[in-house]
């Protein structure tokens, strides 16, 4: 069949109508539009990195084409659309969407707060400190309880006991043994509790090309704020979380996991994990990147 032409040549693609746009909520926009075209046409709209047709949504930048053609020369062009609604955002990032993940985990009953000294809101310290005062160098005494073990000498001595049947190698404390005392059945035999854990997942979008980088270079350094001390231009904790501030040995957030991929166009996707402790990551063993 003939094709015959009236009016439009079609030589620049024409918008049809139907076209659609949609957001996330959290300020990634994504949309599609259909172009038709004569095959010998102007293809300008194909071109990837090309923005919206529409002025309404020019942010969006083309990253998916695809084009298709009829029996009568006519190309239909599909395009795809991505962008960053900044005006909705107020920065090139998109709101971080995150969850919080809370557990219990099994930790060694040694690092527990109320092990050698009386912390507030616990019933007695676990293990105590023996015949020496809260505060000073445990002073243990002998026991029949547990086991025997290597003195200065190498020679077989009498372990030492602490507070519901804690045994431990030497006076001063040295290894823990493990609870001996079969009458305090509640921690005989015991060597872990559960802990409370608590991990914050998220992930956000952005055309910001030095933000990898600055995520990469944070892994594995704590902080009191979510910005990370101001290195990163959104906050990937939300306030309402109140997980801010510092804990007795330094800031309660470290940076755990960060996961980098181009999402589409020039638009990159951070994905990361932040692990949290009231009682805060030690300055001495983790980097701080404090505001």
């Amino acid at each position: 069949m003939a094709r015959i032409d009236y009016g439009n040549a079609m030589v620049n693609a024409i918008l049809q109508p139907g076209w659609k746009v949609q957001g996330d909520g959290f300020g990634l926009m994504t949309g599609t539009c259909v172009f038709k075209s004569d095959q010998n046409g102007n293809f300008n709209v194909a071109v990837i990195g090309s923005s919206h047709p529409d002025s309404s949504y020019t942010y969006m930048k083309a990253h998916k084409v695809g084009v298709s053609y009829d029996a009568l020369n006519i190309a239909t062009i599909t395009v795809d659309y991505v962008g960053i609604d900044t005006a909705y955002t107020g920065s090139n990032y998109t709101l971080p969407q995150m969850i919080a993940s809370n557990s219990l985990g099994s930790e060694n009953i040694t690092t527990h707060i109320n092990f050698l000294d009386q912390a507030a809101g616990w019933e007695g310290p676990i293990a105590g400190r023996g015949d020496a005062a809260p505060g000073d160098p445990p002073d243990y005494p002998e026991s029949d309880l547990g086991p025997t073990v290597k003195g200065p000498t190498g020679n077989p001595v009498k372990s030492r006991i602490g507070d519901n049947g804690a045994c431990f190698e030497k006076a001063s404390g040295g290894r823990f043994i493990g609870f001996v005392d079969p009458e305090v059945r509640e921690l005989y035999g015991k060597t872990n509790y559960l802990t409370p854990t608590t991990t914050f997942s998220g992930f956000f979008y952005t055309t910001d090309t030095a933000a990898p980088a600055k995520f990469v270079d944070l892994l594995g350094a704590s902080s009191n704020n979510g910005t990370w001390g101001g290195e990163f231009s959104i906050s990937i904790i939300p306030s309402y979380v109140g997980a801010a501030g510092d804990g007795e040995f330094g800031p309660k957030l470290l940076l755990s996991n960060a996961n980098i991929e181009r999402y589409a166009g020039s638009v990159l996707k951070i994905s990361y994990e932040v692990r949290y402790t009231n009682e805060g990551w030690s300055r001495k063993v983790y980097y701080a990147a404090t505001a």
